[in-house]
């Protein structure tokens, strides 16, 4: 696994558009449909290993999650499920203590409200929580370019 990453879900075909930092270029390719998106401020973000503003769509607010591919989680827990009842439920039990295990295993990654691009290896940032769907809400409404000279909401 690269040192510095970011994956990126594609604008024309939503496929996860990954690349080691730094980049060759001033743009990233997907692979799935040809479509390049710009890179803005990739060279700051190798050298000070924060993230402060997105590369690929210049957000500011981000949120931190554990690195777990999502069909797994719940993939996982949907096994827990059908199998609750011929195992007594204690399925359940154990898809609760995997989770707890993978919590302290994996890694956190950042994630940009605004694109969905997730940034792999990089420090913690002190002002970045975990997620928060009013942001989530806020940045996905608004425009990419208009979203740097809007203030977050106060709520």
């Amino acid at each position: 696994m690269p040192d510095l990453e970011l994956a990126h879900p594609c604008s024309g075909c939503g496929a996860a558009v990954r690349a080691a930092l730094p980049v060759q270029g001033d743009a990233i390719t997907c692979g799935a449909c040809g479509r390049s998106a710009a890179l803005t401020g990739a060279d700051a973000l190798v050298s000070e290993r924060v993230v402060n503003l997105c590369a690929v769509c210049g957000g500011w607010a981000f949120y931190r999650q554990r690195d777990l591919n999502r069909k797994l989680g719940l993939g996982i827990i949907i096994a827990a499920a059908i199998l609750a009842v011929p195992t007594h439920y204690v399925s359940l039990a154990v898809a609760v203590v995997l989770d707890v295990a993978l919590w302290f295993l994996l890694p956190e990654v950042t994630v940009c409200y605004a694109c969905g691009t997730l940034y792999r290896g990089f420090r913690r940032h002190p002002e970045h929580r975990g997620f928060d769907l009013a942001l989530f809400e806020h940045h996905r409404r608004k425009a990419p370019a208009a979203q740097a000279a809007a203030p977050p909401p106060r709520g």
